[in-house]
């Protein structure tokens, strides 16, 4: 098992650096996280972890993209690569999600507390 999912992220301008410790399985990184509830729908299936290691990952202040509309998942993906053609925004991984999330209530000044 990896090390506790509590890693650091360094704040920058509107980009930070997070730590994902790879050593982790989903249900270790939802674990950590000690959540009120969770979806069921988020399974090691539907969301694979990919990596190895404890990896340093750029970030940016995130971006809500709503794009009102019904579309596939390819077009969402596309929609959010071509928002900034000159910095490109990448859908977030679970992963990252979740390693921001426990630096956001670990009490770090990166982002509003929004949730």
């Amino acid at each position: 098992m990896g090390a506790p999912m509590n890693d650091t992220a360094q704040t920058l301008t509107d980009q930070f650096r997070l730590t994902v410790d790879y050593g982790q399985s989903l249900p270790e990184m939802i674990a950590a996280g000690h959540y009120d509830w969770t979806n069921d729908n988020i399974t090691v299936n539907r969301f694979p972890i990919t990596g190895a290691g404890t990896v340093s990952v750029e970030a940016r202040l995130f971006h809500l993209f709503h794009l009102d509309c019904h579309i596939s998942s390819e077009d969402v993906v596309e929609a959010i690569k071509s928002a900034d053609t000159t910095n490109p925004w990448e859908p977030a991984k679970i992963e990252h999600l979740l390693t921001m999330a426990l630096v956001q209530f670990a009490g770090l000044p990166i982002l509003p507390a929004v949730w």
